[in-house]
């Protein structure tokens, strides 16, 4: 996680500081995704702008865990807080790339508001 000790971790893609994520709710984000080795992880959309006042928290994991299980039953293989409501996104790198086009709308956007979280991952 981020090693600094303020309450809200406050980072953009270039590294400005402009979006604050709380701390607690990265961590429990992380910690709810981890047992299925996710091999990327990320916030899009209006969470990584508005942070903890935005309507959701839409978070896209690309897993091979998720390979041969049902869209529908995939969730229950995470662990999520409660709140706030975390709109999930859940494919295998496969499935994405099949769904979701170089050049798609949702691709493009999905491009330009990522948050890697992966980045907060303790090694």
């Amino acid at each position: 996680m981020d090693p600094t000790n303020e309450d809200t971790v406050k980072l953009c893609d270039d590294g400005s500081l402009q979006s604050p994520l709380p701390r607690q709710l990265l961590r429990e984000l992380i910690e709810g995704i981890l047992p299925i080795q996710p091999d990327r992880l990320f916030l899009f959309g209006s969470a990584v702008e508005q942070g903890i006042e935005a309507d959701d928290v839409d978070l896209f994991v690309l897993a091979e865990a998720f390979n041969g299980v049902r869209f529908d039953l995939r969730r229950s293989l995470l662990a999520l807080p409660e709140e706030p409501y975390v709109d999930t996104w859940l494919y295998t790198q496969e499935e994405f790339e099949e769904l979701y086009p170089e050049g798609s709308r949702f691709r493009e956007e999905f491009e330009e508001t990522k948050l890697d979280l992966h980045r907060f991952i303790e090694d």
